[in-house]
């Protein structure tokens, strides 16, 4: 246990680097700092890898998820390289006739859909639980 004033040193992420990009994240194509690198499996036909940036699981499992049920879809897979940094790869390959890009802005557009639907849900909900309390507070 450190005393006061004393250095300590924790093996978290820094808050500035949860939220910005630095040069971990620039795009070795471009040399561009960038959040999304898009780079080709040379080994696997179809088959795309994202680095995604200022990212964690919940995105890439979401994602992942999201991907397996298009058909178009052979594989989809995703990993935090390294804890400490803030960025997932999504490893996606699929048929022959759609691209991985595709896919993906697919599944954003699906995503987008489906969470619009479950605030506005959660919003009638509050809203309901808020009018039955002020219907109690007043009787």
């Amino acid at each position: 246990m450190a005393t006061p004033g004393q250095l300590q040193m924790y093996n978290k992420v820094e808050t500035s680097e949860m939220f910005g990009l630095d040069h971990r994240a620039t795009n070795p194509k471009t040399g561009e700092i960038e959040r999304i690198h898009i780079i080709e499996d040379k080994k696997v036909p179809n088959a795309v890898v994202f680095n995604i940036w200022l990212e964690d699981h919940t995105l890439g499992n979401t994602l992942r998820m999201e991907l397996l049920r298009n058909e178009g879809v052979l594989f989809v897979g995703y990993k935090v390289p390294h804890p400490l940094d803030n960025m997932i790869e999504l490893r996606i390959q699929t048929q022959p006739t759609t691209s991985p890009e595709e896919v993906v802005r697919h599944a954003v557009k699906n995503l987008k859909t489906e969470f619009k639907s479950m605030l506005e849900q959660f919003d009638q909900g509050v809203a309901e639980l808020q009018a039955e309390q002020e219907k109690e507070n007043t009787s």
